[in-house]
C-alpha cells in the first residue's frame, strides 16, 4: 500500500510506505539478531546501560521512552524503526526534488521505500533505519547550506549529526566529510562556530560513552576497543 499526497499549488508529492513496512511487523514478532536482544536488555536507560560497545545511548533511551508508555520492549524499538523507515523515503524525495524532476524523484523514493532491505529494517530493533533517516536529513541541510550560504542550515546539519552520533557513532565516518566540506565552504559565515560545535559534539559523545563504559562490569579496555573497531569497520565501506 502506498499513500501519496499531491498539491497542485506546490507541485510536490510526499510519499509514505506505512502499509508495506507495517506488513513486516508480524513477520518479526521476536528479535532476529543478537544486537536486538542487547538493546532490549538496555531498557531502563541509563540504569541498565551500556549494552555493548561502541554504544548506542540515544537508541536505547528512545526505546526506553516508548516502553514507559506501555509498549513491549521489542515493540518500542520496532515503532521507532517503522517511523524512521517512513520518514527516510520522504526525506529522500524532498532532497531529490532539488535536483530532479518531481516524477523521477517520486519513483526513486518509492523504490527506496519499498526495497526489501528497508522493509526488513523497519520491523527490527536495529538502528539502521533511524540512522538512514538522520543521515538523509544531515545531507539535505548541508545541501541547503551550500546552495543558500545560510548559517542556520549549517548549524542545523552539525547539531543533527552530533545527535546522530548518540545513535550510531560511526555516522561521523559517513557524513562527517560532507559536514567538514560544508564548514570549509562556509568558513566566512559561521565556519568557526560550526567547527566548534562539531568538535564539542564529538567530545560530548566521547565523554558520555566513556562514562557509560566506566559503569560496565566487563572486560578490559582492549577487547572493548577491538570490538568497537570491528563494528565500525564491519558496517562501513572499509570492510
Amino acid at each position: 500500500f502506498v499513500f501519496f499526497f499531491s498539491s497542485r499549488r506546490r507541485h510536490t508529492r510526499y510519499i509514505s510506505v506505512t502499509g508495506v513496512q507495517t506488513c513486516a511487523l508480524p513477520i518479526y514478532p521476536t528479535p532476529v539478531h543478537p544486537d536486538e536482544t542487547a538493546f532490549i536488555s538496555g531498557i531502563g536507560f541509563p540504569a541498565d546501560y551500556p549494552v555493548h560497545p561502541p554504544g548506542y545511548p540515544l537508541w536505547v533511551a528512545l526505546g526506553t521512552l516508548l516502553h514507559r508508555t506501555g509498549m513491549s520492549p521489542y515493540g518500542a524499538f520496532q515503532a521507532w524503526s517503522l517511523a524512521a523507515s517512513v520518514a527516510a523515503p520522504v526525506l529522500l524525495y524532498i532532497g531529490l526534488r532539488w535536483l530532479l524532476a518531481s516524477n523521477t524523484a517520486w519513483w526513486l523514493s518509492l523504490a527506496f521505500g519499498v526495497n526489501p532491505l528497508l522493509w526488513f529494517q523497519s520491523a527490527t530493533a536495529l538502528t539502521y533505519a533511524a540512522a538512514t533517516a538522520i543521515g538523509l536529513l544531515v545531507i539535505g541541510l548541508c545541501y541547503q547550506a551550500l546552495q543558500h550560504e545560510n548559517r542556520a542550515y549549517l548549524f542545523g546539519a552539525i547539531a543533527t549529526l552530533c545527535a546522530g552520533l548518540l545513535l550510531r557513532g560511526d555516522m561521523i565516518i559517513y557524513i562527517g566529510p560532507l559536514c567538514a566540506y560544508t564548514i570549509w565552504h562556509q568558513r566566512k559565515r559561521g565556519g568557526l562556530t560550526a567547527i566548534t560545535l562539531l568538535i564539542a559534539g564529538c567530545l560530548a559523545y566521547a565523554a558520555l560513552t566513556a562514562f557509560l563504559d566506566s559503569r560496565r562490569e566487563a572486560a578490559a579496555d582492549g577487547p572493548r576497543f577491538a570490538h568497537s573497531r570491528d563494528i565500525v569497520m564491519g558496517t562501513s565501506g572499509f570492510h
